[in-house]
């Protein structure tokens, strides 16, 4: 498997977790919706490229390929995170149902959401996600895509919750 494409970015993260195991909401990594939005892109990549192999049906790539995301506005880190709640949690039935144990449920009781929360939970979906597509694909599907920062720039949380709500449909 091809690595290359994590960047320097994303060791600083491993190693920050590793400083602070204890309490990983007390670092704020300074994320913004655009990273959590770079993500997400990933994320729907990568259903997309799993749902053929999962299915079996050569044409649903394309048809998921083809579903577009809805517009919102006023949403804020909280919401996105709900949004991520809801898809971990379905994301953990297909797996569980396939070959994967069930991991540990995630919630939030009113507390302050940061994009970088966000962020660490959406790259537990994404690990997870391509984890399952190596399972299903073995040594034929590269992943290396699946971990591509894209440069993207002011967005927002209604943009990131839209790709949220994108991938919940899709899955």
């Amino acid at each position: 498997m091809n690595l290359r494409p994590i960047k320097t970015a994303s060791v600083f993260l491993f190693l920050g977790l590793l400083a602070f195991p204890a309490s990983p909401r007390a670092l704020d990594l300074g994320l913004t919706p655009s990273h959590v939005f770079s993500l997400w892109l990933n994320i729907n990549n990568s259903l997309i490229a799993v749902s053929g192999r999962v299915s079996g049906d050569v044409d649903l790539a394309g048809t998921l390929a083809a579903m577009k995301a809805r517009n919102f506005s006023g949403k804020n880190p909280a919401d996105v995170f709900g949004q991520v709640i809801i898809y971990r949690d379905r994301l953990d039935k297909v797996l569980h149902a396939q070959i994967f144990p069930r991991t540990k449920k995630i919630s939030f009781d009113g507390e302050t959401i940061t994009p970088s929360d966000v962020y660490l939970n959406s790259g537990h979906v994404l690990s997870a996600q391509v984890r399952w597509l190596i399972v299903k694909s073995g040594d034929d599907q590269s992943v290396s895509q699946f971990y591509t920062r894209y440069k993207v720039v002011g967005k927002t949380p209604s943009d990131v919750f839209a790709l949220v709500g994108l991938a919940i449909r899709r899955l």
